[in-house]
């Protein structure tokens, strides 16, 4: 018995794997395709599968954008697309979930199977570098602890210590006054002048002016003139 479909997106459309036969159809001005088989393979990786959709040559097809489409999802990648049965032997890659690839490959029989993936080439983002103020305050923090005379213990937090080691204040204690905020100014004044550029031989300073500058914003916290 023939069948004729026509002015249509899709003529015939089969969803998963049939043993349907298709003989003596016409089909006219099919936008999409005259016959789409649509098929889902299981994404574990050795998964095979045969098309057992039977599209015979008495089949007449007439101004169709393509006689025939068999549209291949794996679970979580992008659509494989044939346009022919039994689907040519070959190698094939599709792209996977988070930048992956996997690779499909059909045996001289028309057998599908899902044999390997590949590793996204995205190189891993690089571990942040500490910022050299934090190093800074690192590489002191075992040397901000005065030892207590009374048995008692200053608490300094380590950005005050690092600043007053680097105006060359005195780091205050049991016995040490605090810091009036006219001699952090002064000190700043005096240290930037001995680390400004102008003053320096070709040899950079182990102080910077930028560290400067941070020691008096850590000092000046809490101080008054």
């Amino acid at each position: 018995m023939c069948t004729e479909i026509s002015d249509c997106t899709i003529g015939l459309a089969a969803y998963g794997n049939l043993a349907v036969t298709v003989r003596e159809c016409q089909f006219q001005r099919c936008s999409a395709a005259g016959i789409v088989l649509h098929l889902d393979l299981p994404s574990d990786f050795e998964s095979t599968m045969k098309p057992l959709l039977d599209v015979g040559s008495s089949n007449n097809m007439e101004d169709c954008r393509r006689p025939l489409e068999v549209r291949l999802q794996v679970d979580g990648a992008e659509a494989k697309i044939f346009e022919e049965l039994p689907l040519p032997a070959g190698s094939y890659q599709v792209r996977w979930k988070r930048g992956k690839t996997v690779e499909l490959q059909v045996d001289p029989c028309g057998v599908l199977s899902l044999v390997a993936s590949e590793k996204s080439e995205t190189s891993p983002e690089p571990r942040p570098r500490k910022k050299r103020r934090q190093r800074c305050l690192e590489e002191v923090e075992a040397d901000t602890k005065e030892e207590p005379d009374d048995g008692e213990t200053m608490q300094l937090s380590r950005s005050q210590a690092w600043a007053c080691r680097v105006l060359d204040l005195p780091i205050p204690g049991p016995k040490a006054a605090s810091v009036s905020l006219r001699q952090v100014r002064a000190a700043y004044r005096q240290k930037a002048r001995q680390v400004h550029p102008d003053k320096q031989t070709p040899a950079l300073p182990a102080t910077t002016g930028a560290d400067c500058s941070y020691a008096a914003s850590a000092t000046q916290c809490g101080q008054h003139a």
